[in-house]
């Protein structure tokens, strides 16, 4: 999943590190921003930190800043941007061809190390700056009254082989942001979740099977009953608690009842932040009962991988003893039929641990790349039975629960609150917050009705190509190199839509 993964936007020659992006001796003036995130409403934080410094400018844009890293237009230097600038260690504010020099008590000398504090508050119309989480009125560079019909999303631009640290959240800020500001790392985790869900509506939050050879091999209980037939008579069976309503019902026993190592997960659940917990009864033993997590890259093949067997997912098999982290090693207590596994798992320190019949066991892993999102996961051998328990308001409570985690029944249903609503407040729709507003801008510059064509702009390798619209045709031709353009102003919101690519010689 794209979401949020950093996203050149103008410009060439960047390296993006494994911690840090920086420039080439190519590159003039490119920007950077993370894909698939606007921000409608709500109050954000980002950082920057600067690990080698040159020209740099870190800010809000919103959906119509293009960047120009040939012209050295960057963030802040449109209309539809806002910045804090730091060129030769003094700090300007920057919007729509204005620059104003800030403080020399507080923003002189920027240079390595320091740390360029990024705020914005939708609902206040506000955009604030601070240097090294220094957020006293005299100190940050401001912005107010600010339009924000278009939604921000975090953009960085640089040049002179700077060198950044773009932080989003997805690991411990250096400075607190301000108060009621959450991390754009927050929001890129909630948009996983839901785009997630949305994709598996027809199944999501309830237990199905994994993995190769599977289509047509067992069926949930409920769904058999309405057929007609027996459930999993061939190689799975699901059986949901009473009223067929999925884990929303209460407990699910699964079972491998004809497969090699068949393995489950709950669909469309995606956890990406918090301490999470849930419980798994030991109906019926068998030679393997993998029980944990699983990533979205986890893939089992019906056979040899289950869960814990690859980097992706991470799993215990009291039966054997064993610890499964894409390897195994002796670990925890033995169980027996009839006994309760208690999971948890804390996605920011990537500990997962497991207790069993209350008796805690401790930590089984620790410091697992959890970040990417992760889903209650189990693998069977054959002959093997399991309840699991999700902690469900209505079903019986989770026996063992620590305190500090939530069930992921929680989860389950917030998710599915949000996916069945219309899109509001965090993940409000485009065509609500921007379509109107788009329309009005497009027509003040060429009506719409009364354009023959819909123009190209590049978006990169502009020094390479060339773009002229004639006899009511685009034409884009590329001297060298990969250019890429994207149409001027063309947003799709819905309907099916087609269009036609001539190569020509």
């Amino acid at each position: 999943m794209l979401i949020g993964r950093l996203l050149l936007i103008s410009g060439s020659s960047v390296v993006f590190g494994a911690d840090h992006i920086t420039t080439s001796r190519t590159a003039l003036y490119p920007s950077v921003m993370p894909q698939g995130v606007l921000l409608v409403s709500g109050s954000w934080y980002y950082e920057v930190s600067i690990v080698e410094s040159g020209r740099i400018a870190a800010g809000w844009a919103d959906l119509h800043f293009r960047g120009n890293s040939d012209a050295g237009v960057g963030v802040g230097e449109d209309a539809h941007s806002y910045s804090v600038l730091i060129d030769n260690g003094r700090g300007y504010s920057q919007h729509h061809r204005s620059s104003t020099a800030l403080p020399l008590a507080h923003w002189g000398g920027v240079s390595t190390g320091d740390v360029l504090c990024c705020a914005v508050d939708i609902a206040a119309r506000t955009i604030r700056f601070a240097r090294n989480g220094e957020w006293r009125d005299e100190c940050v560079c401001a912005f107010s009254g600010v339009n924000v019909q278009r939604g921000f999303v975090p953009c960085v631009s640089f040049q002179r082989h700077a060198k950044v640290i773009l932080n989003l959240g997805s690991g411990a800020f250096r400075f607190p942001p301000p108060d009621r500001h959450r991390s754009v790392h927050r929001w890129i985790c909630h948009r996983r979740q839901v785009v997630h869900a949305k994709k598996h509506l027809s199944s999501f939050g309830r237990v199905v099977p994994l993995g190769r050879a599977m289509s047509g091999a067992g069926m949930h209980a409920a769904e058999a009953a309405a057929a007609g037939g027996t459930a999993g008579v061939s190689e799975w069976q699901v059986v949901e608690g009473e009223g067929g309503d999925g884990l929303g019902s209460g407990c699910v026993e699964v079972e491998n009842t004809g497969g090699l190592f068949r393995t489950f997960l709950v669909a469309g659940l995606l956890l990406t932040d918090g301490r999470w917990y849930y419980e798994a009864t030991i109906v019926r033993q068998s030679a393997n009962i993998q029980i944990g997590w699983a990533g979205l890259q986890f893939r089992p093949n019906g056979q040899t991988v289950g869960v814990g067997d690859d980097p992706y997912s991470w799993g215990f098999d009291g039966g054997q003893q064993v610890v499964y982290a894409n390897s195994n090693a002796p670990w925890g207590l033995q169980w027996k039929q009839g006994d309760v596994l208690g999971v948890y798992a804390d996605i920011e320190t990537g500990e997962i641990g497991y207790s069993l019949n209350g008796q805690p066991m401790g930590t089984a892993v620790s410091d697992a790349n959890l970040s990417g999102g992760i889903s209650p996961a189990l693998s069977l051998s054959i002959g093997a039975r399991v309840r699991l328990c999700f902690g469900h308001e209505g079903a019986p409570p989770l026996r063992h629960r620590p305190p500090d985690c939530s069930p992921v029944a929680a989860a389950i249903a917030s998710l599915r609150t949000a996916v069945q609503r219309p899109a509001r407040g965090l993940l409000r729709s485009v065509s609500e917050g921007i379509a109107t507003d788009w329309l009005t801008r497009s027509q003040l510059i060429s009506p719409l009705s009364e354009m023959s064509s819909i123009g190209l702009y590049v978006t990169s390798g502009i020094r390479h190509s060339t773009v002229h619209t004639t006899a009511g045709a685009t034409l884009l031709h590329a001297a060298r190199f990969f250019p890429s353009a994207v149409a001027d102003r063309c947003v799709l919101l819905r309907g099916r839509w087609y269009f036609e690519v001539t190569l020509r010689a």
